[in-house]
């Protein structure tokens, strides 16, 4: 059974997608006025360097220490919003009974439409 974690790090129906993510993510941080003006010179991130943790938490919403530091957490956001919007969508297209929302190790129920994260309590789903 796939979860979100497997969907979004490991789907091979996303590779293509994954790899631009990273590359975009890695784009807006090389964009940060902030770094640039206080070191002199661009900032530089490797999100393809990111453990798996990392990046599942940034994907669900979390922020990594070097995107804070160099003041781009909109910009990333941003970025990660439309991929996870175009990925639901994408998937919704593909795969139309795997679109409708799942229960998962997290305790999260995930409209696979419009990417919300919903908590949820930590009982069972049926109640």
């Amino acid at each position: 059974m796939e979860d979100e974690r497997h969907f979004i790090l490991h789907c091979t129906f996303l590779d293509d997608d994954r790899t631009k993510l990273w590359h975009s993510i890695n784009a807006a941080c090389s964009q940060s006025a902030h770094h640039t003006l206080r070191y002199g010179q661009p900032l530089i991130i490797d999100a393809f360097g990111w453990s798996e943790d990392e990046r599942f938490a940034l994907l669900m919403g979390g922020m990594l220490p070097c995107i804070v530091a160099a003041k781009v957490e909109r910009k990333v956001r941003v970025v990660i919003m439309a991929a996870l919007k175009m990925w639901m969508e994408k998937r919704s297209e593909h795969f139309p009974v795997a679109a409708r929302s799942v229960w998962s190790k997290n305790k999260y129920v995930v409209d696979l439409h419009t990417a919300l994260l919903t908590p949820i309590r930590a009982h069972s789903i049926d109640h």
